[in-house]
């Protein structure tokens, strides 16, 4: 199915492995912030998301802004705002919420009190081109969450208390609605009864779904080697958890509203992955041959400097456009364009005067992989762009005058 899109939201959840939190097993010597965070750019830098949900944050509000600073606001960059910080449960670690002001905006914030961690919502809204005149936006509400680790039936039990309070709250306390629930949830297998609360409820109406529809045992299973999530360490100085990829832990469901649409944003389940996953590195690290056909090398070291986990990404569609404002040529007024897209990218670009657009279209590795001209355009016009000979993935399209940087657009091709 083609959509025409404004722009796409890219949601990243990420267990960033006691970020700032000392242990006795963690310290500044297996566990370095500085490097870490220099690991964090490069990470942020290839995948560009709006929205980044963590775990295992220091309970500390210095170390959410931290983050915010030297992480994400850098490089000229401004935009990225975080949510409040919560932590009922008294935790050493903590999740934290960040997002895109220019496209997105926080309207309130809840927590669901459950040991050991709080369990966070938040509701967000877009900031749609007609939300000035005429108030009209699209709600969403992520859910994030930390469940209790280990693989002893007492730890079972907790998760599953857990997901309950979660699921009861939500039910008691909200009407169906476009929510995502990500987190690191420690699930060892989709028989999980944590795992079976979240995805058959009792209510339909509040079901989780995963994207990825792939239930099964994943721990250990070779047969799941392309969506593990942990440990990105084959083996560890103490802080990573060591086994190498053979665990499925960490996730992004989402609402029966969002993976149909019906309630104007939708899930692209196609793009859902774990980052630099290729399936080839079963019981190994992340950065060891052999060679990752879907992380450059400096991305692959940063997934394996920064956590034990690796971060899971999904982008989604919505049926209003956003009212971005970017650092582009003048006469650009708006660009719509097909996505996902198999044999050609379809655009339809309106101008406010004549101008010459050129076109690059620059691959996860930072490469131009095809470029050219779209001509003099002056009002509304239709342009297509073959992209048949690239291979699937995601892509950005930078269209530009030659003289600013132009506008950016996420690109997601499946020949």
């Amino acid at each position: 199915m083609k959509l025409w899109s404004q722009d796409t939201i890219r949601y990243m959840h990420y267990n960033l492995l006691n970020y700032g939190n000392g242990e006795n097993f963690c310290t500044n010597t297996n566990n370095n912030i500085d490097f870490k965070e220099q690991c964090l750019r490069t990470i942020i830098s290839y995948t560009h998301p709006e929205i980044v949900a963590v775990n295992e944050m220091k309970a500390d509000a210095a170390y959410i802004q931290r983050f915010l600073d030297n992480v994400l606001n850098i490089d000229g960059i401004g935009y990225y705002q975080a949510a409040q910080m919560t932590n009922f449960a008294n935790a050493t670690i903590i999740n934290a919420f960040y997002y895109d002001s220019r496209k997105i905006g926080l309207r309130a914030q809840d927590v669901v009190l459950t040991q050991p961690r709080d369990i966070n919502i938040y509701k967000m809204y877009l900031k749609t081109n007609d939300l000035a005149t005429q108030h009209d936006t699209i709600f969403f509400y992520p859910v994030v969450a930390h469940l209790k680790a280990g693989a002893t039936s007492a730890d079972e039990t907790q998760r599953l208390a857990q997901a309950n309070q979660l699921m009861q709250y939500l039910s008691l306390a909200y009407q169906p609605a476009n929510f995502f629930l990500s987190g690191d949830f420690n699930f060892y297998s989709s028989s999980e009864a944590a795992f079976q609360i979240f995805t058959n409820y009792s209510d339909s109406l509040f079901r989780f779904h995963d994207p990825l529809n792939l239930p099964g045992s994943w721990n250990s299973n070779a047969s799941f080697a392309s969506i593990h999530t942990q440990s990105t360490h084959r083996t560890t100085v103490g802080c990573a958890a060591s086994g190498g990829l053979d665990d499925r832990f960490d996730f992004i469901l989402v609402s029966q509203q969002i993976m149909s649409g019906a309630g104007r944003l939708r899930a692209l389940p196609e793009t859902y992955k774990a980052l630099g996953q290729d399936g080839q590195h079963f019981n190994l690290s992340i950065n060891e041959p052999p060679q990752n056909p879907n992380a450059p090398q400096d991305l692959a070291d940063a997934l394996y400097g920064s956590s034990d986990h690796l971060p899971v990404l999904m982008d989604l569609v919505c049926d209003k456009p956003l009212a971005i404002p970017e650092n582009s040529a003048n006469a650009i007024l708006s660009v719509e364009y097909s996505n996902p897209c198999s044999q050609q990218i379809s655009l339809k670009i309106s101008t406010s005067a004549a101008t010459n657009l050129c076109y690059q279209l620059i691959d996860n590795c930072a490469q131009i992989v095809l470029s050219g001209s779209l001509g003099r355009i002056n009002g509304l016009s239709q342009h297509n762009i073959n992209v048949s000979s690239l291979k699937k993935g995601y892509y950005t399209l930078r269209l530009s005058d030659g003289n600013t940087t132009g506008k950016s657009l996420k690109i997601i091709i499946f020949p």
